[in-house]
């Protein structure tokens, strides 16, 4: 599937929020047994998992999350998915990546909930940079 004309990444992320987790969030370690990781209506509705590489996460946050102060980010292992993963172009001219199956536990590394506290979503992304871009 086409690539982006860019280095690929080490991770993708998936922003999830803590409702969409009804047993509750994982733990980083309990991750692997999730047979399925959640998947949001949006993406039931267009039938693949919208993902985000870090550099992108600002947007979706910004206009799918912009009143919602906490969100649960999933860090998925790009050499697990890459072959299931289309990338596509949004009006911005920026390629973003989207997972033609379900997400599963074991093609994730480590989970996060993160809090605005305050801040705009960029803000609160810059904060994370040791963790996104690890």
């Amino acid at each position: 599937m086409a690539v982006p004309d860019e280095p690929l990444p080490v991770y993708l992320f998936k922003i999830l929020s803590p409702s969409e987790f009804p047993s509750g969030i994982p733990s980083a370690s309990s991750l692997s047994s999730i047979p399925t990781v959640p998947s949001t209506a949006l993406d039931k509705s267009e039938g693949f998992i919208h993902m985000s590489r870090a550099r992108q996460l600002a947007l979706p946050l910004s206009r799918f999350f912009a009143d919602v102060d906490e969100i649960v980010l999933v860090r998925v292992v790009w050499d697990k998915i890459k072959d299931k993963v289309r990338w596509d172009r949004i009006a911005s001219g920026d390629e973003y990546p989207h997972l033609l199956r379900e997400l599963r536990g074991e093609d994730c590394d480590d989970v996060k909930v993160v809090r605005r506290e305050g801040k705009a979503w960029p803000e609160v992304i810059e904060s994370q940079k040791g963790w996104v871009w690890s």
